[in-house]
């Protein structure tokens, strides 16, 4: 494991990556947004090299070894979950998933669960960190599905974080079931056709299509201030320094000047692009095998309805699904909300 001082980055890099903000230089700003003052937890990046060369980043918080760990969605990055953490207050672990912000790009751009879960239970291994309160939002919640049922030892709980796997396309009529699992109403999960349109954009809150576009589209921006306009274009909020924020964190200049997202996912077709939470029916089974406490937290103008909702609860019904006022990226929308989630459920008993 490497760590990573600032100090010694600041002295041996180059003229042109020294004008870049430094990763950590928006802590205090989230600190005062979810009204924490001027004192942060202690912060560190950490990485691990695997077989071939290949890294894995990650931001370690607290003075203790991690008790969470957080997997972020596709085309995010371990910063995603910042203002989380600063609401916390327990050891934790936030990953760069593979193909994402520091962690080493595939050659193959495979960034399936599988291959992300494997990844990161190189990353636990290796720290020595013990069993975890995974907490994955969309791609990081596919991804702890599969990291709980290949590695139990380093997961005694999942919070699954706007994300169920996908409803099969066909049903066999001998395994569907006589009743389906009732939605309690406080979940306030839309009625959903399946074959009915996506449901309109809220301010602030793109659409899964809105995001699946700007995610897959133009590689190469003349400044960051491109990005964001394009951004606020596509949906995304709630206002351009949230924006500034996330764009600035999750892009990088190029040696001639232009800038372009730190996700592989932005640099490969489409159809290569968002292949990586596609297909994921299989993963009910993994789902349904574990016997560890599963949370499903659901945005309310999130991409959770309610046909999703009951499939969770009928294969799961030992589960528990909370709803919060936010978008997609929970993490980034409710951050005190949802750590005051993980901070009870952690407390749940588990059999780990």
């Amino acid at each position: 494991m490497t760590e990573s001082p600032e100090s010694t980055e600041r002295a041996t890099a180059p003229a042109s990556a020294r004008a870049e903000p430094d990763e950590f230089s928006f802590l205090p700003e989230d600190a005062d947004r979810v009204g924490l003052g001027s004192a942060l937890p202690a912060h560190r990046r950490i990485t691990v090299t695997r077989a071939e060369d290949a890294v894995v980043s990650a931001i370690e918080w607290g003075s203790h070894p991690p008790q969470v760990t957080l997997l972020h969605g596709a085309g995010l990055n371990a910063h995603t979950w910042d203002p989380t953490v600063l609401c916390l207050n327990v050891g934790t672990l936030a990953v760069d998933l593979p193909g994402h912000g520091d962690s080493t790009w595939r050659d193959d751009a495979d960034y399936g669960p599988a291959r992300n879960a494997d990844a990161v239970a190189d990353l636990l291994t290796e720290i020595d960190a013990g069993p975890q309160v995974v907490v994955g939002q969309s791609l990081g919640g596919l991804t702890g599905i599969l990291l709980a049922a290949a590695h139990p030892e380093l997961v005694s709980h999942l919070i699954l974080v706007d994300i169920v796997p996908a409803l099969p396309q066909t049903a066999d009529a001998a395994d569907a079931p006589a009743d389906t699992a009732p939605v309690p109403a406080g979940t306030g999960a839309p009625v959903t056709d399946p074959g009915a349109a996506e449901s309109a954009a809220t301010p602030g809150k793109p659409t899964l299509a809105q995001i699946r576009e700007f995610m897959t589209g133009r590689r190469q921006y003349d400044s960051r201030e491109q990005i964001i306009d394009r951004a606020l274009a596509f949906g995304y909020g709630p206002d351009r320094g949230a924006l500034t924020r996330g764009v600035t964190l999750n892009t990088r200049r190029r040696d001639d000047g232009q800038y372009e997202f730190k996700h592989h996912l932005a640099h490969l077709a489409p159809e290569a692009a968002l292949a990586a939470g596609r297909d994921s029916a299989d993963l009910w089974e993994p789902l349904t095998g574990l016997s560890i406490p599963v949370l499903l937290i659901r945005g309310r103008q999130g991409v959770i309805d309610t046909a999703q909702v009951a499939e969770f609860l009928r294969r799961v019904p030992q589960g528990d699904v909370v709803e919060l006022d936010s978008g997609h990226n929970v993490q980034e929308d409710s951050p005190a909300a949802l750590a005051d989630l993980v901070r009870a459920f952690s407390e749940r008993p588990s059999p780990n």
